[in-house]
């Protein structure tokens, strides 16, 4: 898209800049991570610049966001009673 010759550079730029962008919050909202996320604390380890004892450390607080995000979107659904709505036709009915 950046190197697109039919389009000017500054739109060329913005665009580029707004793909990044959207990714990266597609990212944060999937919940999913990069590759510079827990992959370099493997090779950090592997080359033992990084002790077993802090890379468990690190994975369970990993666990544990994880965890405290899934609950939150759980609570949040069961709150809005999203899925309930969408599984049940029968609550369409009056």
């Amino acid at each position: 898209m950046t190197s697109d010759s039919q389009l000017s550079f500054a739109v060329s730029r913005l665009l580029g800049g707004l793909t990044c962008s959207l990714g990266l919050i597609l990212l944060v909202v999937a919940g999913a991570e990069l590759f510079t996320g827990n992959n370099l604390l493997v090779l950090a380890w592997a080359s033992q610049r990084l002790a077993s004892k802090e890379l468990r450390r690190n994975w369970l607080g990993i666990a544990q966001g994880r965890y405290a995000r899934s609950r939150r979107r759980t609570l949040v659904m069961d709150r809005t009673m999203v899925e309930s709505r969408a599984g049940d036709p029968r609550q369409y009915r009056r």
